[in-house]
């Protein structure tokens, strides 16, 4: 509910017995006028206004005053019943804001309270102009009620105007009027500017890897363009952030009326020419004051000069958009998937594989788990530069679209429970980034009973989803799968698992969690001196040693060199926290300082 500005009366006033009386001579008229003679409108009726008689008679035999919930007046509630609390006033009303009333029924909700915090707020906004609604709604946040008006109107000319090229040329009556009621109008959101100007899988389809950067006079990378949007002069400052959402299309009379013809069957488009023009002037708004936002039309104007190169967004940072030349582009792409090793280069066409792929789906018995998605069909894979260097790159497989996404899905979530249940001292895995202070501050507790000076290491695991072997994956998931039946889980069939799609996390999450277990098993009582954080491919290790006693440290620089060569050899771990005890993990800032151990973290951001 929106509230009125705050009138300028200061004190308490009870409502006089003429107004009441005159607000159910008003509800009685307005009932005796209203068309709807149904036994549930008198009824509806007869309770609001028995509700209105019986507050009337309470408030007589009040002799404090009832609190109301007026406009800009202060309130006072009524003294409590109980004598050992103390009478409470609420704040006076600051005049220069809008308040909006409060309703003062019991929690258990009354109609009394509902009723009249119902009618003085129709009366109060009633009350208002035009403008000082309309100021109250900007400040609000709700929508001008005019301005969906004028849409609702525009709506049912567009309606009109359709219908009526149906009705002229269907000339049997019951396919007439199926086809009005199975037509609909759907208005289209304003689209945002990276879904209009990054072209990297057009390009992609369409192969077009020669160069075409030689004309431009832009910031070059080994003699080809590669460049940040918002260092390119001449681009207007909305189309910089691919995020923003354009201002909708242009129309003119000509396109909608070609628009509306082309949703029209080709053989009931006969009477396309009766249309008048006034007919398609009224499906159009009268000019509105200039927005900020840009069109679509004017967006593609404004990149129209760099036609030629690729746009493709920054990794973990949407909003921004390199330029680059197709040659430098195609490389990186060619040296993510072509040149990968990782991957094989298949020469059938796109349905044999997928006829291929639902032999093997049936034969395994996966219908059981989930069924095959006949509509389903192979992601087109692309790669995205990261945002702090330019020259690495991320490679991207969508599996939206997959024939198992079902399947997949829900083997995530087993694969996940499973994981769960390990004990939390046999891995490094951590469950969610919320947890990543309290998993920390519980590993520094558990060292220090076995040394007083406690150092970190940070590590990032390079190629985590690229290079997973398969033999290992197969192993991991055996392992897991005899570890819960262990635990007394049965019917858990094991199978071999394809990569890049919904399970690559998990079971990337599982092949690491099984390589500490392997580590830690094997340190036997020295795994009291070390403790871990891992969240997929970013781990965080602490160790303790004894200050005074040279060996332990040897000790523990030896287990730290063990734990960089617990993982597969295909995947390769580069330090990150630069020899200090100061490292960038999952987001924040982790500072460990040594002696007495305590650990510090400082989220980067506000949202953490």
């Amino acid at each position: 509910m929106i509230a009125p500005p705050p009138t300028a009366i200061t004190e308490s006033k009870k409502r006089s017995s003429r107004s009441k009386a005159r607000m159910l001579r008003e509800i009685r008229s307005y009932i005796a006028e209203f068309e709807d003679d149904s036994e549930e409108v008198k009824e509806e009726a007869e309770k609001l206004i028995d509700a209105l008689e019986k507050r009337k008679k309470v408030c007589k035999k009040e002799t404090a005053a009832t609190p109301r919930t007026m406009v800009g007046r202060v309130m006072k509630r009524n003294p409590t019943p109980k004598n050992t609390k103390a009478q409470v006033q609420e704040e006076p009303v600051d005049e220069d804001e809008f308040q909006t009333p409060r309703k003062v029924c019991p929690a258990a909700g009354s109609g009394e309270g509902m009723i009249e915090y119902a009618l003085t707020q129709s009366r109060a906004l009633s009350a208002l102009k035009a403008a000082e609604v309309r100021k109250i709604c900007d400040q609000e946040g709700v929508v001008y009620v005019v301005k969906d008006q004028a849409v609702a109107d525009i709506v049912r000319c567009l309606r009109d105007l359709a219908v009526k090229i149906i009705s002229l040329s269907v000339k049997d009556e019951a396919v007439r009027s199926l086809v009005i009621e199975r037509f609909r109008l759907v208005r289209l959101k304003g689209r945002a500017v990276g879904s209009i100007i990054h072209n990297y899988r057009e390009v992609l389809t369409q192969r077009r890897d020669q160069c075409t950067c030689s004309p431009f006079h832009l910031e070059r990378h080994q003699g080809h363009v590669r460049v940040r949007l918002d260092d390119v002069p001449g681009v207007h400052r909305f189309v910089q952030n691919s995020r923003n959402v354009t201002a909708g299309r242009t129309l003119t009379g000509y396109q909608l009326m070609e628009w509306v013809v082309k949703s029209i069957p080709k053989a009931w488009r006969k009477q396309v020419l009766s249309i008048t023009q006034e007919e398609i002037s009224c499906c159009f708004a009268p000019a509105e004051p200039r927005v900020s936002a840009l069109t679509e039309l004017e967006v593609v104007w404004e990149i129209q000069h760099l036609e030629g190169l690729v746009l493709v967004p920054l990794d973990r940072n949407p909003g921004a958009t390199l330029v680059i030349c197709p040659v430098l582009y195609f490389h990186a792409f060619r040296m993510a998937f072509c040149w990968n090793p990782g991957f094989l280069r298949m020469k059938e066409r796109e349905d044999q594989i997928l006829s291929v792929a639902r032999d093997a789906y049936k034969n395994a018995g996966l219908q059981v788990t989930g069924t095959w998605r006949t509509c389903g069909k192979l992601g087109r894979a692309y790669v995205i530069p990261k945002d702090k260097d330019h020259a690495r790159w991320r490679s991207i497989s969508p599996s939206w679209s997959e024939p198992s996404r079902t399947t997949d899905a829900r083997l995530v979530k087993a694969l996940r429970y499973m994981l769960l249940c390990l004990p939390a001292c046999s891995h490094f895995g951590l469950r969610a980034t919320d947890f990543m202070k309290q998993a920390m501050t519980k590993a520094v507790t558990k060292l220090e009973k076995a040394g007083d000076t406690v150092i970190g290491r940070s590590f990032d695991i390079k190629d985590m989803f690229a290079k997973l072997p398969h033999d290992d994956i197969i192993t991991s998931v055996v392992w897991l799968v005899h570890k819960m039946m262990g635990r007394g889980l049965v019917a858990v069939k094991v199978f071999g698992i394809p990569m890049g799609k919904h399970l690559s996390p998990s079971i990337a999450n599982l092949l690491c969690a099984k390589a500490e277990f392997d580590f830690l098993s094997l340190l036997g009582n020295d795994r009291r001196m070390i403790s871990g954080v891992r969240m997929v491919d970013d781990v965080s290790v602490l160790v303790v040693f004894d200050s005074l006693d040279r060996c332990s440290y040897k000790r523990v620089a030896d287990i730290v060199e063990s734990f960089e060569r617990c993982y597969p050899s295909s995947l390769k771990l580069v330090r990150k926290d630069g020899g200090f005890n100061a490292w960038d993990f999952l987001g924040s800032r982790v500072v460990m300082e040594p002696c007495p151990p305590v650990v510090h973290i400082f989220p980067k951001t506000k949202n953490q």
